[in-house]
């Protein structure tokens, strides 16, 4: 990202972030630094095994073009 970008939404350079789409753009919610805790809080319990990760990679690619 961008610095003025990383200075909008208030992440710093390198900070890990969860990218969710939303029709077409996306939400950037910057996580901490306990990257498992954070990611189970949004996610909730959610499990993905190999199949499920690589559907969703797939998907979100297809968004993103």
């Amino acid at each position: 990202m961008t610095a003025n970008v990383r200075k909008f939404i208030d992440i710093r350079k390198g900070q890990q972030v969860y990218v969710v789409p939303k029709g077409d753009s996306f939400v950037v919610i910057p996580l901490g630094g306990e990257i498992d805790s954070e990611l189970q809080k949004l996610m909730g319990d959610i499990k993905f095994d190999r199949a499920a990760r690589r559907k969703a990679e797939a998907f979100l690619l297809k968004q993103a073009k």
